[in-house]
């Protein structure tokens, strides 16, 4: 399970690492965004988080998914 702030005030609990990458993903969990580290019983940031780091490096890697992102703004 991990517990987020997403932002001051606002927590969430992801119950699977699935879980979490799809927040990940669709922007709900973002840079700002912290985690609850409970071996040091501390908060970290996300960015420090070896999925948020897979997921982010990934789409940096990916044009085409970033392209596909900005479709559903286009008016039609």
């Amino acid at each position: 399970m991990y517990l987020v702030e997403l932002r001051p005030g606002k927590e969430e609990l992801y119950r699977s690492s699935d879980e979490l990458a799809l927040a990940i993903r669709n922007g709900d969990v973002d840079s700002r965004s912290r985690v609850y580290h409970r071996a040091t019983a501390k908060w970290i940031s996300i960015t420090l988080h070896p999925q948020y780091k897979a997921i982010m490096a990934a789409a940096k890697e990916d044009p085409a998914r970033q392209a596909r992102r900005g479709w559903g703004s286009l008016g039609g």
